[in-house]
């Protein structure tokens, strides 16, 4: 039997913690900022069986009978894109890199349709879905579960090996999703390909041609550009980022920015109406239509020459067809309105060539007149106005309290679903008296 001496035992002590403290910061993820948001995920279905390590998959013989469904919808009236989704993906996998199966995923995800530029940048999540890529599959950031660099590992990093192939892998929940940069589109893709949605609504498309200093030269710190008054995000190459870099860009003074951007640098956009659903218990608007359009990017000027365009796999199987969820007409409100009241929300208006959050009260305190000849505002502020005898609905986009969150919505979505809890909401009946 070996024995130790006291002192050795204290030495092993000590250096027991330290490794343990090294391991438990080896496991804490990398934030960058106070300016993040995550997304939650929706419920699993059917999983597979006695995928192993190391195995190519054939699609869709070797999917058991589970295949890809993908349904993008885009909703005019209520301004949203809609992305449905089991999760699958929809092509051959070379080599698993794990023995997790992959499991049906009830994904729904709402996206704005018309994103908008936002005041300020967001940090992308360090774990879970920062965009949903075009086959329905979600994208995740750089960061691994061990906060290494997922898209680049090393072999004596603790890395998990092969979560940088480009058709991705599952986790311990069976969610399939991929890291690498071209989001399960294919081995390599080009500047026009698109090959999904961030969550800020935006589309991403493939990387530019060029270095580095190239690409740093045209993009912005999201990776995004805007040509016309477009903006679109482009992802980049391996050799397009410093993946020795830390992760944070500038963490020390709370920067949203990260330096692994393969996919994303950070979010330029609002993530305010975004949110996810399940599946099973969604109810689709019934202004949502099949969008299948794939057009291609305006290319920014001056920008690197896009690469060749990926030639198309005429032996991808096509994507399964899934009906529409069924829309259903929601019973009529139960709320009681009084018969004159302005409305408690803050609501956003143009004044002065400046758009700001107001409420009631200020449109009472001077300019008056003036302030309820905005649109809007005499529908969400009767009383004040002077507009009783008037029932309508305002047209101002208004801030609500809705499962956690502060949200940015309208009349219109108060009516989409879910009616009459909606306008239960504190000062929501009063600004939408029509719908509710």
């Amino acid at each position: 039997m070996v024995k130790f001496s006291r002192l050795s035992l204290i030495l092993l002590h000590i250096l027991g913690g330290v490794h343990h403290n090294m391991m438990a910061d080896a496991q804490t993820a990398s934030i960058c900022s106070t300016r993040r948001s995550n997304f939650g995920s929706s419920s699993s279905g059917a999983c597979m069986e006695n995928w192993s390590r190391g195995q190519f998959k054939s699609y869709p013989e070797d999917f058991e009978g589970i295949v890809n469904s993908v349904h993008i919808y885009r909703c005019e009236t209520s301004q949203k894109r809609v992305v449905i989704s089991n999760g699958i993906p929809d092509h051959d996998i070379e080599s698993l890199p794990s023995s997790l199966n992959p499991c049906e995923i009830n994904w729904v995800v709402e996206l704005p349709l018309e994103p908008v530029i936002a005041s300020s940048q967001r940090e992308i999540p360090v774990r879970g879905m920062i965009a949903m890529a075009v086959n329905g599959v979600p994208t995740y950031g750089a960061q691994e579960s061990s906060s290494t660099n997922a898209v680049e590992p090393t072999d004596d990093d603790g890395a998990v090996q092969g979560a940088n192939y480009w058709y991705g892998h599952s986790n311990g929940s069976g969610v399939w999703h991929v890291h690498n940069t071209y989001m399960g589109f294919g081995p390599t893709a080009s500047s026009t390909d698109l090959l999904g949605y961030s969550m800020d609504g935006f589309k991403i498309y493939g990387p530019l041609d060029g270095t580095k200093e190239d690409v740093d030269a045209v993009l912005d710190e999201c990776n995004g550009v805007e040509v016309d008054g477009v903006y679109q995000y482009h992802v980049r190459t391996l050799d397009q980022v410093d993946g020795d870099a830390d992760y944070c860009f500038d963490d020390a003074n709370d920067s949203p920015v990260i330096n692994w951007k393969y996919i994303l640098g950070c979010y330029s956009g609002s993530i305010d109406d975004t949110e996810v659903f399940d599946s099973t218990t969604y109810v689709l608007d019934s202004d949502c239509v099949d969008d299948t359009s794939t057009s291609a990017p305006i290319t920014p000027t001056p920008a690197p020459v896009a690469s060749t365009p990926a030639p198309v796999d005429s032996t991808r199987s096509p994507v399964a067809s899934t009906p529409a969820p069924v829309v259903t007409t929601l019973a009529p409100s139960s709320i009681t309105l009084l018969a004159c009241d302005d409305t408690l929300l803050r609501f956003k208006v143009e004044w002065n060539e400046r758009t700001i959050m107001r409420d009631c009260t200020w449109i009472g305190n001077r300019a008056t007149i003036q302030r309820c000849n905005i649109e809007g505002v005499s529908a969400a502020c009767p009383d004040t106005c002077g507009t009783c005898s008037t029932c309508e609905d305002t047209t101002l986009r208004f801030k609500v309290e809705w499962n956690g969150r502060t949200i940015m919505r309208d009349c219109t979505w108060i009516g989409n679903r879910a009616t009459i809890q909606r306008c239960n909401i504190e000062g929501v009946a009063e600004a939408c008296p029509v719908t509710c």
